[in-house]
């Protein structure tokens, strides 16, 4: 199946280029567009990283197996454009600590790293691109320190407070785009406990569940949790 690579345009990495700049990437071959089905892997723990990733559509999940068969989930990638898997790549690690899985059918665009170094583009597109992964690094570092701040928590009730006000707006909405499963993996708890201490935050009439959504009924006594 072919792809429009207009949809590059969108996306961080590649914003700022023009349509003559980016086609002068994809004439040299250095990117292509691979299909995933749902739980197939796109790379496994042990496997050499050698190339950049970006989802273009679908869903991709980065975790990494225990001892005891199970799993610790490092991010649930749902945004389009997001790469994932290109610290190992940039850093030059001989194997992947992780693995990356497509939640659902999945459309990666799969780029040589040479993109950033190769002495074939123009230097004004290896400086925007250059410039544009220091933004994606930054905004990673900034999300991971924000994971860390929920797994920080001294209790599984603070850990789901800190998690909720930070998904929390500006106007008190609030976005969960996870299964109780993946916030359990998230949270790094299990998901029995997880959805106990969420029913006792019903009952106490902190939180409302409905389904997979959750409103927060009293704010006060939620902020007053962290």
């Amino acid at each position: 199946m072919g792809y429009d690579i207009d949809i590059l345009l969108k996306t961080d990495l590649y914003k700022d280029l023009s349509m003559e700049q980016l086609k002068s990437i994809t004439d040299k071959n250095y990117g292509q567009f691979k299909s995933y089905k749902k739980n197939d892997r796109i790379f496994n723990e042990g496997d050499k990283p050698s190339r950049i990733l970006m989802l273009i559509s679908g869903s991709v999940t980065i975790a990494r197996e225990t001892y005891t068969g199970g799993r610790v989930l490092i991010s649930h990638i749902r945004e389009k454009g997001s790469l994932f898997g290109e610290v190992y790549t940039f850093m030059k690690q001989p194997e992947y600590r992780v693995y990356a899985e497509a939640s659902e059918d999945t459309v990666v665009f799969s780029m040589s790293d040479s993109i950033i170094t190769s002495s074939e583009l123009d230097e004004e597109i290896s400086t925007i691109i250059r410039n544009n992964l220091l933004n994606i690094f930054a905004h990673k570092a900034y999300t991971m320190n924000s994971r860390l701040l929920v797994l920080g928590a001294s209790s599984l009730r603070e850990k789901i407070a800190r998690f909720l006000l930070q998904h929390q707006t500006s106007e008190g909405k609030l976005y969960v785009c996870m299964t109780r499963e993946e916030m359990a993996d998230y949270l790094n708890v299990t998901r029995p406990s997880l959805s106990r201490e969420l029913g006792n935050m019903t009952k106490e009439g902190i939180l409302d569940l409905d389904g997979r959504k959750i409103i927060i009924k009293d704010q006060q006594r939620l902020e007053e949790l962290v």
